[in-house]
């Protein structure tokens, strides 16, 4: 076997820095150089793959949530000096407020909510007493209800935010391994998403701010995206140095220069470019996984919902065996010529 010029195999690095390093491609094109080069140096009569991955979120008709009207009596709290009810339902009966979104229909349901309240406070001191009961039980029942409705209206936001279908579905992108993933603003948004369900307040420009990260990075997305394109690709590769490696022994000089060359090969392209890429999605989805899990896990949420987390955790799960299973293929390879891998 002739063996390639190890000059040549330093071009790549340089190649990796100019193209395809901001544009959140550093993955597919490091695979492929890492492949290219180790399917030369060790002779195996194959080309590269470019893994295509898709996210299939549930469909629209699977995420639909149904939340119960409520009636408030209008004269029950036009009765009570203070009670700001009235702005907030001539707001809610303006073509901008029955626009649906959901974002903007759980800040309403909040100020809604607390407004009940603040108006049932006040009944004592602004309402007849003959009339005090009967608008007392009406707004309590409405509140009562209210309360009962809110999950739901955190479930349709969690499942039909346009920011949240995009934040988890729709990228182009992989993880990059740098300030550029959103890292820390993404956790914040799902974080700020699970404490509104358990009673945070909840202002419009707050929820905005937090949808806006989840739309503008798409972690969530691209760490699917990551792990679903490894778990294929490292499948593939995996199987061609296990062929490899079954009847390699290592028996002369030009074998293990061979190997020396390729374990060139394994520090500029796996341990240098890959594995930065795995440490990080590793980092992120031991974040994220959970804290995702943790908002499907209610009870309001679809099962749709809820089988399309879990099938990410799974895949997961399987990208993190392959990725083993590549090391230990790489061990085994470096081991038969007596040459230590450093991998990190």
């Amino acid at each position: 076997m002739q063996i390639k010029p190890f000059n040549t195999l330093l071009i790549a690095p340089f190649l990796l820095a100019l193209v395809g390093c901001s544009d959140g491609q550093r993955l597919p094109n490091s695979f492929e150089e890492y492949q290219k080069r180790m399917f030369r140096v060790l002779s195996i009569k194959t080309d590269p793959i470019q893994p295509q991955v898709n996210i299939d979120f549930p469909a629209v008709e699977q995420r639909r949530v149904t939340i119960p009207t409520v009636t408030i009596p209008l004269r029950d709290f036009y009765a009570i000096n203070g009670c700001e009810l009235a702005p907030l339902i001539a707001q809610r009966n303006t073509a901008l407020g029955k626009v649906e979104y959901p974002s903007r229909r759980i800040v309403y349901e909040a100020q809604l909510r607390d407004t009940l309240q603040n108006c049932i406070a006040l009944i004592e001191h602004d309402v007849d007493e003959s009339e005090h009961n009967t608008v007392k039980s009406g707004l309590e029942n409405a509140l009562i209800q209210k309360r009962l409705n809110f999950p739901m209206t955190w479930a349709n936001l969690i499942q039909n935010s346009d920011s949240i279908r995009l934040g988890l579905s729709f990228d182009q992108r992989f993880v990059q391994g740098d300030e550029t993933d959103g890292f820390i603003e993404t956790t914040q948004a799902l974080q700020y998403l699970h404490n509104i369900k358990i009673g945070k307040s909840i202002t419009h420009s707050e929820i905005e701010r937090h949808l806006a990260h989840i739309e503008q990075f798409r972690l969530p997305a691209r760490l699917f995206r990551t792990t679903r394109y490894l778990m294929t690709g490292l499948t593939h590769v995996n199987a061609l140095l296990k062929d490899h490696n079954s009847d390699f022994i290592c028996a002369t000089a030009h074998d293990k220069k061979q190997i020396s060359i390729f374990k060139n090969v394994m520090s500029q392209f796996f341990i240098q470019e890959l594995q930065p890429i795995a440490s990080s999605t590793n980092r992120y989805a031991q974040v994220l996984l959970p804290l995702l899990t943790q908002l499907v896990e209610d009870k309001h949420i679809n099962s749709a919902m809820k089988a399309f987390i879990q099938n990410e955790m799974d895949i997961y799960d399987t990208y993190k065996q392959k990725f083993a299973a590549h090391v230990s293929e790489l061990q085994t390879l470096l081991n038969r010529c007596g040459l230590q891998p450093s991998v990190q």
